[in-house]
């Protein structure tokens, strides 16, 4: 296994809401909280299956 991570980051999300933010709809402030949110959640999610993964290993 080598040392860099598979990290699953949704990229349709983050493609949209960055089409979202080009339309203008969007203020670069909101487009950079919802890619925070995005990153977040898919760390926290990654983090877990690892967890669950490595606890069944043992």
């Amino acid at each position: 296994m080598g040392s860099t991570l598979n990290f699953p980051l949704n990229k349709s999300k983050i493609l949209v809401r960055t089409t979202v933010y080009l339309r203008g709809t969007h203020t670069i402030s909101q487009l950079r909280h919802s890619l925070i949110v995005e990153l977040a959640t898919t760390a926290k999610e990654f983090c877990s299956r690892r967890r669950q993964k490595n606890s069944r290993e043992v």
